[in-house]
């Protein structure tokens, strides 16, 4: 390697590290934008933020609608594909936001070759700046509104979880990063909050949920 390739080399990991919106995990101050398409309800976004403001300490902004592109949907006409919405997001975030959190009350689809139209409710970047989060099955699965907005919650701060470079938690099943394996029965037995190894990952001194978790 000459001199000027290893010079270039040398600038680029300084350039990506020195990047604050460039982490594996959390370690500071986040800003997150919650980007609603067409017209989800103002609660549900109001939940949202909520959510993550309390779990997270996050400074959070609520953009203005946006039109869900039609040539997102799958072949059967009936769900939206995440493989199309989160590069979408990405190119919608707004340079003073770190993450953009898409909330639609649409079906969404599996971005999966094998699976392309399989039905599911988020689906995030791993370490990266987008997500997508549909309550259409949460809201239609749930037997009560306390059910609906308490499974809302969970779900995403598991999905924030993601952004930031969590995977799924095989450490504790107690920890809200678990593959719930779109059991609604598995998620509404968990709390809202992070095992230890998962808080370390974060930089948290103390598993989230001793003092922060919302009641």
């Amino acid at each position: 390697m000459n001199y000027l390739k290893f010079l270039l080399l040398l600038t680029s990991i300084a350039c990506f590290s020195c990047d604050g919106r460039v982490k594996l995990y959390d370690k500071g101050a986040q800003f997150i934008a919650i980007q609603p398409f067409e017209e989800i309800d103002t609660n549900e976004l109001n939940l949202a933020k909520t959510a993550i403001e309390t779990f997270y300490g996050y400074d959070v902004t609520i953009l203005e609608p946006i039109d869900l592109p039609k040539e997102f949907l799958s072949q059967s006409k009936k769900r939206y594909r995440s493989a199309k919405l989160l590069p979408h997001l990405r190119s919608k975030r707004p340079n003073e936001f770190d993450k953009i959190i898409g909330m639609t009350k649409a079906d969404i689809a599996s971005s999966s070759r094998k699976e392309n139209n399989h039905p599911i409710i988020a689906k995030s970047d791993r370490s990266g700046p987008a997500s997508v989060i549909s309550s259409f099955r949460i809201r239609k699965n749930a037997k009560s509104k306390s059910e609906f907005e308490a499974r809302l919650r969970k779900v995403v701060i598991h999905e924030v979880g993601h952004t930031l470079g969590l995977p799924h938690c095989t450490e504790d099943e107690s920890c809200l990063m678990v593959d719930n394996g779109s059991s609604y029965k598995k998620l509404d037995g968990l709390k809202e909050q992070f095992c230890t190894k998962c808080s370390n990952k974060l930089g948290w001194k103390e598993t989230n949920g001793q003092d922060t978790v919302m009641k």
